[in-house]
């Protein structure tokens, strides 16, 4: 049995669709009430209360998990927290201190410990995860691309963004804390003196856990790089969210997407 723990966004609800085509039994959790994007019927599930939590799937025939969309970090209040957390607590106050994907490393680790496997949302929809190549439009500035996985890969030991935009091999813009369509949203009124088209660089963090929080693109990041007048998209180690739906968006206005290995 599969605990799929759902965030926002479309991606729960394709896990959820490739967990049943392949006939694969599951419930789906939810951190906070109304979030679940798995379009099932979804329980809340409270930090306070892990402990509890993973008894209670240990006696439902829960096996694997695998988390899914998009969580704001969660507070944590010490007075709802049952005895079986007790002890994780200073583990969960360590984690959430942390960049995003050491609190995701150690949210994985806890539940390793508790004997469940966890599955990464890739794992489960496999055609999440497009093949190298051009996708959409033509090659993009192999400079501009290059110059876009440097940085990222500098960031990487911050745990910071997964995202960057490079033209004429100058960064204009790092994704951080508000995410990549707000940093999108920040190059719409470009002034003159900046250099025009340019790159969305998006990976995956260098020596990331892929089971947890690989980077996605869905029709709407389409969208806000063409608003940003960039050329194109770049990726690495990231799923394309509806992909029928972003590639013709893509050719329709004007941005080629490349996948590199």
């Amino acid at each position: 049995m599969l605990a799929l723990v759902a965030g926002r966004g479309r991606l729960p609800a394709l896990v959820a669709d490739a967990a049943e085509a392949a006939g694969r039994p599951f419930l789906v959790f939810e951190p906070e009430e109304g979030i679940s994007g798995a379009g099932r019927p979804a329980e809340r599930f409270r930090l306070e209360r892990l402990g509890g939590f993973l008894g209670d799937l240990k006696e439902r025939g829960v096996t694997e998990v695998c988390f899914a969309g998009a969580v704001d970090r969660p507070s944590f209040d010490p007075s709802m927290m049952d005895e079986a957390t007790a002890r994780l607590a200073p583990r969960i106050a360590a984690a959430l201190e942390r960049g995003d994907d050491g609190a995701l490393r150690e949210a994985a680790a806890i539940f390793e410990e508790a004997g469940f496997a966890v599955r990464g949302a890739h794992e489960l929809a496999p055609d999440l995860l497009p093949a190298p190549g051009v996708l959409a439009g033509g090659a993009v500035d192999p400079g501009d691309a290059e110059r876009g996985f440097e940085v990222l890969s500098g960031l990487s030991a911050l745990d910071v963004g997964q995202s960057c935009v490079v033209a004429a091999r100058r960064v204009l813009a790092l994704e951080a804390f508000p995410g990549t369509d707000w940093m999108l949203s920040s190059l719409r009124n470009r002034a003159g003196h900046w250099p025009e088209g340019g790159l969305l660089v998006k990976s995956a963090k260098t020596g990331q856990d892929r089971r947890m929080d690989l980077p996605a693109i869905g029709p709407d990041t389409v969208d806000r790089a063409a608003e940003a007048g960039l050329a194109g998209i770049v990726l690495r180690d990231v799923m394309l969210i509806d992909r029928e739906e972003i590639l013709p968006r893509a050719g329709a206005r004007g941005v080629s997407i490349e996948v590199r290995a």
